[in-house]
C-alpha cells in the first residue's frame, strides 16, 4: 500500500485539468485496485484535499480522516460524494486528486474493485440498488446522529452488511432497537499531535471562557456569566459558532452585561487554540450528544471543561475514557442552576489545569485499526 500511495500522490497534480472523458480512460488502467465509496448528505461540504479544510464539527472531521488516511496512507482509491440538501452534489476521487460536479457511479470501469460503500447522515440511494450496482462491496451504514432519528430508514438498514456506531452508548441502543447484529462502534478519531503542538505554543488567559452557540443553550450561559462576574469581573466569554447552526448574534448590550465576543465559525486547528488560551470551556448540556467531540477536544489542550451528564448521551463514556468523570456534574433537564455551576467552577479551577487528558481509543491508529478489520484491509 505505501508504494500505491506514493504513486498515486505523485498524480494529484497531473490530474487536476483531465476532462471526465480523459478521467475515465485512464481509471481503466487502475483495475485492481480497490475502491471504497463514501457518500454523504450534509449540512455543508467539507474539503477533502484540506488538512482541516472548513470542517467543524465530529461527523465533517471524521469523514475527511477517514478518507485521506485511505487514499494517502493505504493507496486505496476513494471517491467521496457530497450532498447538500437541493444543490448539486460535489463529487471527488480523492486519491488521484480529481474534483467534479456530478456522480461517479458511470466512471468507475470494474465494479467488482468497490470493496465498501459507506453512507453517512442519509441513503442516497436503496441499499438493494446499492448492492446490485456494486456486487462485490460491503453496504456500510456511518450512524452519527442519534439512533431514534432513523427509525425512518429502518426497513433499509436492516439490509445493510454492518452499521458503524461512534459511541458504546449509541450501540447499546441499536441493539434495543432490534439490530443486534453487525453494529460496532469506532469512535471519531482525534490527533493528539496537533494538540500537544498547539497547547505548547499558545499563551493561557486566566479571565477567558468559551463556548458553543450551537445546541441553543445561550440563555444558559448568559445566566452563569451575570453569576460568575459578581464574582470576578475579569472574566470574558468568547462564543464559537457551528455552520449547520448559523452564527451567534449577540446584541450591544449582551456584550457589555455578559461580556460576550462572538469569534463565529473557526476551523478545527483555530478551535484548538482558542480552547488552549481559555482557561475553561462551559458547555450546559442537554443535548443527546452520540460521540461528543466537544468534551474531548478542551481536555485534549489541558483546559478545563465545566459540563454535566446526561443519561443517553455518550458524554459519560467520552470523560470517563478521559478520565475525568468527576468532572461531570449532575445532570439537569430545563432547571439549570447557574449558582450551583459558577460554585463548582470556583472549586475546579482553583488549581491548575494545563495538564492535558487524552482517550487513547480516540488515537488516530486505534481508529484505524478498527477501520481495517471493518474494510478487510
Amino acid at each position: 500500500s505505501s508504494s500505491l500511495s506514493s504513486q498515486n500522490s505523485n498524480r494529484i497534480a497531473e490530474l487536476g485539468s483531465l476532462s471526465w472523458a480523459q478521467f475515465s480512460q485512464y481509471q481503466s488502467s487502475l483495475s485492481g485496485i480497490p475502491i471504497v465509496i463514501i457518500r454523504s448528505q450534509s449540512s455543508f461540504f467539507h474539503d477533502p484535499y484540506g488538512i482541516t479544510g472548513s470542517a467543524n464539527g465530529g461527523t465533517q472531521l471524521a469523514m475527511l480522516a477517514l478518507e485521506q488516511w485511505l487514499a494517502v496512507e493505504m493507496g486505496i482509491r476513494v471517491f467521496s460524494y457530497q450532498k447538500k440538501n437541493t444543490r448539486p452534489p460535489i463529487a471527488a476521487h480523492l486519491l488521484l486528486g480529481y474534483p467534479g460536479s456530478q456522480s461517479f457511479d458511470h466512471l468507475i470501469q470494474n465494479k467488482g474493485d468497490v470493496i465498501a460503500v459507506i453512507e453517512t447522515r442519509a441513503l442516497l440511494t436503496p441499499i438493494s440498488v446499492t448492492k446490485r450496482l456494486y456486487p462485490n462491496a460491503q453496504v456500510i451504514f456511518w450512524a452519527h446522529d442519534y439512533a431514534e432519528s432513523y427509525r425512518h430508514m429502518f426497513h433499509e438498514l436492516r439490509q445493510s452488511d454492518m452499521i458503524i456506531s461512534v459511541s458504546n452508548t449509541q450501540e447499546k441502543l441499536w441493539n434495543k432497537l432490534g439490530f443486534q447484529k453487525n453494529v460496532k462502534t469506532i469512535y471519531n478519531p482525534l490527533d493528539y499531535n496537533i494538540f500537544d503542538q498547539i497547547r505548547k505554543n499558545t499563551t493561557r488567559d486566566p479571565c477567558k471562557l468559551i463556548c458553543n452557540s450551537a445546541r441553543g443553550q445561550m440563555d444558559w450561559i448568559a445566566s452563569f456569566m451575570a453569576e460568575l462576574l459578581k464574582y470576578n469581573n475579569c472574566y470574558q466569554m468568547y462564543i464559537v459558532s457551528q455552520k449547520y447552526a448559523g452564527v451567534y448574534h449577540a446584541s450591544d448590550q449582551e456584550k457589555e452585561k455578559y461580556h460576550f465576543h462572538v469569534l463565529g465559525n473557526l476551523n478545527h486547528e483555530d478551535l484548538l487554540r482558542e480552547l488552549s488560551s481559555s482557561i475553561a470551556f462551559i458547555y450546559p448540556n442537554t443535548f443527546v450528544e452520540t460521540f461528543g467531540l466537544m468534551f474531548a477536544e478542551p481536555p485534549g489542550v489541558g483546559t478545563f471543561i465545566l459540563t454535566n451528564n446526561r443519561d443517553d448521551s455518550a458524554v459519560s463514556e467520552v470523560m470517563e475514557c478521559l478520565g475525568l468523570s468527576d468532572w461531570l456534574l449532575p445532570s439537569f433537564d430545563k432547571n439549570f442552576d447557574e449558582k450551583y455551576w459558577v460554585q463548582q467552577f470556583i472549586s475546579f479551577t482553583k488549581n491548575k489545569l494545563n495538564t492535558p487528558h487524552f482517550c487513547p481509543d480516540l488515537a488516530p491508529a486505534s481508529v484505524r485499526l478498527k477501520w481495517r478489520n471493518v474494510l478487510n484491509i
